[in-house]
């Protein structure tokens, strides 16, 4: 699914619509993970191709409760450093061309964006900045099928606030704000778009 694809648009109005109309608690969670892995999937040829990625989340997780178990900034250190050597492993960066890699075909899409959402998460955890979030939730955010577009500039804490909220109260002003934002942002997107095949 690409991201100026008219698939796209309907993907993210059936998506608002479905939030906007579900409860809270876990019925919301679980249509957020439905969403997530679908969009995700939109991107791979085959479940498989998934696994590695799924797997590197997992291991994001992993390393959660280890560096929170640990509390130490050396503990920090030795499992952000495995985290990012798998990331280039899995990137197939030049750093570490000598080891094997995987022989089948599978999704790195946003793969930069969730690594950077998993350090926020294994740093503030770990210092003691927030508690550990629930497996679910660790998904959510870190597959949230928006980061990819809007990136990994957010915060846990703002996603765990904004998923649990009901209702969100906009004026008619705050709406032809956020309307006017968007447009510029699409606008913005496509310049870049354009420049960067000229």
């Amino acid at each position: 699914m690409r991201f100026d694809s008219l698939q796209f648009v309907w993907f993210c109005l059936l998506a608002v619509f479905l939030l906007r109309t579900a409860g809270v608690g876990w019925y919301r969670n679980a249509l957020v993970a439905v969403l997530n892995f679908y969009f995700l999937y939109s991107f791979s040829f085959s479940p498989v191709a998934l696994v590695p990625i799924v797997i590197f989340v997992a291991m994001g997780y992993v390393a959660i409760l280890v560096a929170k178990r640990t509390g130490t900034s050396s503990g920090i250190g030795i499992v952000l450093a495995v985290l990012i050597a798998v990331f280039a492993w899995l990137k197939h960066y030049s750093v570490v061309v000598f080891l094997p890699s995987l022989d089948f075909p599978y999704a790195t899409i946003g793969m930069s964006y969730m690594l950077f959402r998993m350090i926020h998460l294994i740093v503030d955890v770990a210092q003691g900045a927030m508690r550990t979030p629930s497996p679910l939730a660790y998904f959510n955010y870190t597959f949230f099928f928006l980061n990819l577009v809007s990136g990994p500039i957010q915060r846990f804490q703002d996603f765990a606030a904004q998923s649990i909220q009901t209702r969100v109260k906009d004026s008619p002003e705050e709406m032809r704000l956020a309307l006017v934002e968007s447009h510029y942002r699409v606008l913005y997107y496509h310049c870049g778009v354009l420049l960067y095949f000229l």
